[in-house]
């Protein structure tokens, strides 16, 4: 009987959040996670992205459409058939570049347009797996992950991170990492790598155009997430002007600082797949979860690629 309350004790301890630092309420403050409803049938959605024109993109991987949010003015269907199509984010020619998880190619959308051409899709001779998060750096180059989730999408041999220069060369960064979410600090001089099998936000710093050293542990989520007999990963991430990254989890969105340090978890009974700030002062966090989309207000605002 001693041992049973002991487990017992044990567990509620495990399961108690870690309280939020005071920066948690600067950032939050009383703000509450909101669904947005839209009129459309929603199946799986995941990447997201604000755009030039004042509206957030993004894709429902399931239906193979890519929607646009217009704050006021509603829900749009931009493209249809795009199955498959994940991570995505606009650069700095207002293009949106986005992951084509199930053919394995990044394709570039002239601004506004269901055109599309292809930037990459092969490496070594080979296409890629299954390309899932993306991040465009300050030279316009991107860095993306490219996973293998299922046996069908194992044309590399091993899953790894590539960064496509603005000229178009293809360099593999990292192959000894199951990659997810992807994102960079705001300088580009640091990149932030979720770990998909274990439960490790991996960080880089960026010597010049994909090129990475000083490869490093920013965060385990053992200590916020994960629960005894099973390991708990982050996916989609984004960051803020302060440099704060925003990772979705099982359970929310941790936020950390710049140094790894956490700040406090924004709760939600659905499971985030992705996150991006948007809004006319890039000030409210968008979050797709499953077949919906959310928002939060916040006390700070993302990156602006303008």
């Amino acid at each position: 009987m001693r041992g049973f309350f002991l487990a017992i004790f044990c567990c509620f301890i495990a399961c108690q959040q870690i309280p939020p630092k005071p920066e948690f309420h600067e950032l939050i403050g009383d703000n509450r996670v909101k669904e947005i409803l839209c009129p459309f049938e929603l199946q799986y959605l995941d990447g997201l992205a604000w755009g030039p024109d004042q509206s957030l993109y993004f894709s429902d991987v399931a239906a193979g459409r890519i929607y646009r949010y217009k704050p006021g003015n509603g829900f749009s269907i931009v493209c249809d058939s795009t199955e498959g199509v994940n991570g995505m984010m606009f650069d700095h020619s207002g293009n949106l570049v986005v992951c084509q998880g199930k053919y394995g190619y990044l394709a570039r959308f002239a601004p506004g347009s269901c055109i599309q051409d292809t930037l990459a899709t092969a490496y070594g001779g080979e296409r890629f797996n299954s390309p899932n998060d993306l991040v465009v750096d300050g030279h316009n180059g991107v860095y993306f992950t490219d996973p293998s989730f299922t046996p069908d999408h194992h044309f590399q041999t091993k899953e790894a991170v590539y960064y496509i220069t603005p000229e178009n060369e293809i360099r593999a960064l990292i192959n000894d990492i199951h990659p997810d979410g992807i994102a960079l600090s705001l300088d580009s001089k640091i990149l932030y790598l979720a770990d998909r099998k274990e439960p490790f936000i991996w960080a880089f710093d960026v010597l010049d155009r994909g090129r990475l050293f000083n490869r490093r542990i920013l965060y385990h989520l053992k200590d916020t997430e994960s629960k005894e007999g099973e390991i708990r990963t982050a996916t989609g991430m984004t960051i803020d002007v302060k440099g704060n990254l925003f990772l979705c989890t099982h359970s929310g969105i941790i936020i950390l600082d710049a140094h790894g340090r956490y700040l406090g978890k924004i709760s939600m009974d659905a499971h985030p797949a992705n996150c991006a700030f948007g809004g006319t002062n890039l000030n409210i966090l968008y979050i797709t979860a499953s077949n919906s989309l959310y928002q939060i207000k916040t006390n700070t605002n993302g990156r602006s690629l303008s």
